[in-house]
């Protein structure tokens, strides 16, 4: 449990400290709002503070998640929805309901004293455990459809995955999740059964009894509801009313509204009528027909008899039209935080990295973890999303000088969305479940309507499954990665894998699999992907991975054929040992003329150590080279000469507005940089650039250049340079230590280099390495000089799969 603040220190601020986060940042940066921001606290933040930040967090209304229910029964995408009346958002209820969007069922209410456990990775930071319900059941519904139409008897249409678990929507003609409307705090849900339009709003009736508020269009068919289920519960219906005449087993009746569930129709025409069941499930048939119908159904104790609760239900409003509910709803989030922009680190460099701070402090006590963001307006505003489910427009970028940017809640209770992408203006974020699409409705600057633009994920609950990035091709599909088991096998063919979005969202397909922690991917003109990969089982390091439709790329734990070959998979460009980086993230295609000879590179990001990295192709293997038009076989790394930042960086863009990188970033899981999370401008500056910008094997050693002209003396000097190769075992237990390549056992192998050579232009040097040989790792260290005197020390970090054919006065020869 965290401690009470120290005497002087705000709450907020104890709170940052709690959660990993450094109030002041490196540089002097201060990470709290600007003096000239007044931040008064919202309903939310006036409620008792626990000093947790991931449950004294104003989520709103609601929380998407997977849930616990009861054993064997999760909700593995789930909205946890608040109805009863008070201040703050769906942490601090006291009723609450939970509509899972792939079964359309209601998957259970009940009352508090609280919502869940906070059990997670995103929320109190445990793994292999996902947040289970506390509190009292007055209803549950199994893992199984809520709704069918006549004749289908149920049936569940979603894909089988291991072990005999069903995950994933059912087949779209038969029931198909729409997405949902926030009106205030009402959260009404749209969704198709068959070829009927539904709209639902979940809500309480006050002291345990909830209610369903059923808006159905005409319909070509009888359609069944699943109301509640109770295992061994001996079902019983009546002319008013239908219920369980047992007690739940581990919740006997004690008091006047602590019995079986039982469940009344209010304002139903007289064809709906409740279904003899097989004693474990209260259902109700609606008849086809033409005509729209409104009801409602309320769920609740029966108490010691039905008098009770018949009286209650008596009492009940009856069923509203739900259709202006969504058309937009007043807003809610209307205080805004405006902070600024600062230099970090040391100026005068290539680089400078400018904190954007996010408002680490606000009123909401959102935490800001920041997992994806994309431009808006042409680079003058960002949408960005934390990982704990907002959605935050952000407004002022673009300038040559950045001055006050104000942070405006737009949207909340996403599943750790890890992506977001604003094609033709319009916000896109990924999340575990989906990918929404969210609209303002009534220009308020607030989302009104999450429309499930596409809902095909086979989300289990499975901590390790990270659903990240969002990056569109020319013609407008989406590719995103999703994570894999931490130690089991995939129990569904998503996991582990690359994945395609049509552009119009209505299909899904498998580009790639055999990843095991995918954090960022990058998108190429050919339909190639490049994405990154973290050390793990079956993954002895990390990797970058250059992605062809089809392949296969060796984490077993992935969905692959059960007796496929360990060895038979591609290969990464390169391996990157963690003490270069901790944890590789986003790759980013160069789009930049102030970047100068970087422009049209690839570099990526560092979550580990919140570093950038250049990536250099080997070009002796690269498409058009005499090796053939194929993907870069091997590549190195390159440290580029930024400062690192206070938080793990995890997706990057360039800014059309001015040119600059920009990168967002958090800190959740082992990392060595943590503050919670931060948004920042990487400025490409008027300072020489002194680092390697590209790299050839060759039969008899490595050529190297550079960004500037080296000085002769140093650079010929073979002592200069050392060249160190190891390898790796790669196994289903977790990583691998380094071993030799010439001799046995654990350790690295110095290879001799005779000679160095620089080429007559000065910026290539040719290092012999007479025994040079293919080696999972290789690690060139050079202590050089420019011509103008300034100290070099750099490293090439890569991976040789295959030396280049050319000898290295070959290679030179044309460097000259």
């Amino acid at each position: 449990m965290p401690h009470p603040p120290p005497s002087g220190l705000t709450v907020a601020a104890a709170l940052l400290l709690a959660a990993g986060a450094s109030a002041q940042e490196p540089g002097g940066r201060d990470s709290r709002p600007t003096a000239n921001q007044s931040v008064r606290p919202s309903a939310g933040a006036r409620t008792a503070l626990t000093g947790r930040p991931w449950s004294d967090m104003d989520y709103g209304p609601y929380k998407v998640h997977s849930y616990i229910v009861e054993p064997g029964n999760n909700a593995n995408k789930g909205i946890g929805i608040r109805v009863d009346d008070g201040p703050g958002g769906v942490a601090k209820g006291t009723e609450f309901l939970l509509f899972d969007t792939d079964t359309l069922r209601w998957a259970a209410g009940w009352t508090g004293p609280g919502f869940i456990d906070w059990n997670s990775i995103n929320y109190n930071g445990r793994h292999v455990v996902e947040p289970a319900i506390v509190g009292d059941f007055v209803f549950t519904n199994p893992d199984s459809p809520g709704w069918s139409r006549a004749g289908d008897d149920f049936r569940d249409t979603r894909i089988v995955g291991r072990r005999g678990q069903r995950f994933g929507p059912q087949d779209r003609p038969v029931a198909r999740w729409l997405g949902h409307y926030l009106h205030g705090r009402q959260v009404v849900l749209h969704y198709q059964v068959g070829d009927t339009e539904v709209l639902e709003l979940g809500g309480s009736e006050g002291g345990g009894l909830f209610s369903r508020t059923l808006n159905l269009g005409p319909r070509n068919t009888d359609l069944l509801v699943q109301v509640a289920h109770q295992k061994d519960g001996r079902a019983w219906i009546d002319n008013q009313a239908a219920g369980f005449r047992e007690p739940r087993p581990d919740d006997p009746a004690r008091g006047e509204q602590s019995g079986p569930a039982v469940a009344a129709l209010v304002g139903a025409p007289a064809a709906v009528q409740w279904v003899e069941g097989d004693g474990d499930d209260l259902r109700l048939r609606v008849p086809a027909g033409n005509e729209p119908v409104r009801f409602k159904i309320v769920i609740g104790r029966r108490g010691r008899s039905n008098a009770g609760f018949l009286a209650r239900a008596a009492g009940v409003a009856p069923a509203i039209d739900l259709e202006p509910l969504t058309r937009g709803g007043p807003a809610q989030w209307t205080e805004t935080v405006t902070t600024e922009s600062r230099v970090l680190g040391r100026r005068g460099g290539p680089f400078e990295l400018e904190a954007i701070t996010a408002p680490l402090d606000n009123p909401y006590r959102s935490w800001m973890r920041l997992g994806g963001f994309d431009f808006l307006d042409g680079g003058r505003r960002a949408a960005v999303a934390t990982w704990m489910g907002d959605v935050w427009i952000v407004d002022g970028l673009g300038g040559d000088e950045i001055g006050e940017i104000t942070w405006k809640r737009f949207a909340t209770g996403l599943y750790e969305p890890l992506g977001v992408n604003t094609r033709g203006g319009e916000i896109f974020v990924t999340s575990r479940d989906q990918i929404t699409r969210l609209h303002d409705l009534n220009g308020d600057g607030e989302a009104d309507r999450y429309e499930a633009f596409n809902h095909d994920a086979q989300a289990s609950a499975h901590f390790h499954e990270f659903a990240v990035g969002l990056e569109a091709d020319a013609e407008g599909n989406f590719y995103y990665a999703k994570g894999a088991g931490h130690d089991f096998d995939a129990r569904v063919p998503q996991h582990g894998t690359i994945l395609k979005v049509s552009a119009d969202g209505a299909s899904t397909r498998i580009v790639a699999n055999g990843f095991r922690a995918p954090n960022g991917l990058v998108v190429n003109p050919d339909g190639s992907v490049i994405v990154t990969d973290q050390e793990g089982h079956w993954t002895p390091e990390n990797r970058i991975n250059w992605v062809e439709p089809g392949t296969f790329h060796g984490y077993m734990r992935a969905w692959r054929e059960p007796d496929r070959d360990p060895e038979d998979f591609v290969q990464p460009m390169t391996w990157i040992h963690h003490d270069v980086d901790r944890s590789p993230s986003a790759p980013v295609w160069v789009r930049s003329v102030r970047w100068g000879e970087l422009d049209g590179s690839l570099i990526y990001l560092s979550y580990g150590n919140g570093k950038i990295f250049s990536v250099l192709f080997d070009q002796a293997f690269v498409r058009g080279s005499p090796a053939g038009d194929r993907p870069p076989r091997q590549a190195a790394v390159v440290e580029l000469p930024i400062a690192a930042a206070p938080t793990g960086l995890v997706r990057g863009r360039f800014n059309p507005a001015d040119d600059h990188l920009y990168v967002c970033g958090l800190f959740a899981w082992a990392g060595d940089r943590t503050q919670a999370g931060g948004f920042y401008r990487v400025r490409r500056t008027d300072q020489p650039l002194r680092i390697p910008v590209a790299w050839e094997t060759a039969s008899d050693g490595i050529v190297v250049r550079f960004s500037t002209v080296l000085d002769p003396e140093a650079a010929a000097d073979p002592g200069n340079y050392s060249m160190r190769i190891w390898q790796y075992l790669r196994q289903a237990s977790y990583g691998s230590k380094d071993y030799r390549v010439l001799g046995e056992g654990i350790g690295d192998d110095d290879l001799p280099i005779p000679s160095a050579t620089l080429s007559a232009d000065g910026r290539s040097v040719f290092v012999e390495i007479p025994d040079i040989l293919p080696a999972q790792q290789v690690h060139l260290e050079m202590n050089l000089r420019s011509a103008d005197g300034a100290r070099m020390r750099e490293f090439i970090h890569g991976t040789i799969h295959e030396p280049g054919s050319r000898t290295g006065a070959e290679v030179l020869a044309g460097a000259n």
